[in-house]
């Protein structure tokens, strides 16, 4: 009889054991969801690396990640996501945020390289020609010399002794390339203090006539390697943005080569 009971009352004890060892695993999951972040999961991973709650770990750190990105907004940020995680649930969509947000990036920042890594990137995407196009727009576009930039107010009715009533942006603009240029199209962007972009026009110091303004006879002749050209835009107060000093800053926004197929529209505006 006594060898009996040593023998009933010894299994609640290896049973004890058992759910012991299974203890720790589940409030070390517990603990983890709590947490709820990256640094989390991956510990609880290492600790525990057969467990059967490393496929939800790796689910939440992808998650976690792509609202990351959605939060930054940014092509490198979408691209991170896509190195951590090329085969995630959220990877589609990361590729066509991506995507977007890499052209448009580099159309803003006037970037050969972005442009380039679109190109690369995606051969079939909606805008892989006109990134080919940039791209070379932006490499060719440090052989564009800006010199003398300034800001001034004008007497736009130009009557003697007449107001200053508006403002006016001058530069000079210098292609130092070795091709003909048939439109240098130029962004002028008007800049607080912080470097913030107040507003964006675009003007030209080449272009074949317009429709939407009388286009000077100059203008309308290619510009030629080594040719300097004045840009000059002239304002009321109905353009002058808020916030506005006298900080500008240009940009090339567009450029086309004399004997080169026009393969996309030139902006207006």
């Amino acid at each position: 009889m006594r060898r009996l009971i040593c023998t009933l009352t010894a299994l609640p004890l290896v049973l004890g054991l058992g759910w012991l060892v299974g203890c720790g695993e589940g409030e070390a999951w517990r603990r983890t969801e709590l947490a709820d972040s990256a640094e989390a999961y991956n510990t609880f991973m290492e600790e525990y690396p057969d467990s059967l709650h490393v496929a939800e770990a790796i689910k939440r750190i992808e998650e976690q990640d792509y609202v990351r990105a959605t939060e930054l907004g940014s092509a490198t940020a979408y691209l991170d996501y896509l190195e951590r995680h090329p085969e995630g649930s959220n990877s589609d969509a990361a590729r066509t945020n991506h995507a977007r947000l890499l052209f448009e990036e580099g159309k803003e920042e006037c970037d050969a390289a972005k442009m380039q890594q679109y190109v690369d990137l995606y051969p079939e995407g909606a805008s892989h020609m006109d990134a080919r196009h940039y791209q070379r727009v932006f490499a060719y576009s440090e052989n564009i010399e800006v010199n003398d930039l300034t800001s001034r107010k004008v007497n736009l009715q130009g009557k003697p002794d007449g107001e200053l009533d508006g403002w006016g942006i001058y530069a000079n603009i210098t292609n130092n390339g070795d091709k003909n240029l048939t439109t240098c199209q130029i962004r002028i962007e008007w800049l607080s203090e912080a470097d913030v972009v107040l507003l964006k026009r675009l003007w030209y110091v080449a272009t074949p006539p317009l429709d939407m303004y009388p286009t000077a006879e100059w203008m309308q002749v290619s510009m030629k390697p080594g040719e300097t050209r004045p840009l000059e835009y002239e304002f009321g107060r109905s353009v002058k943005p808020d916030y506005w000093e006298d900080k500008v800053r240009l940009r090339i926004h567009d450029l086309r080569f004399e004997g080169e197929k026009a393969d996309v529209a030139v902006e207006l505006k």
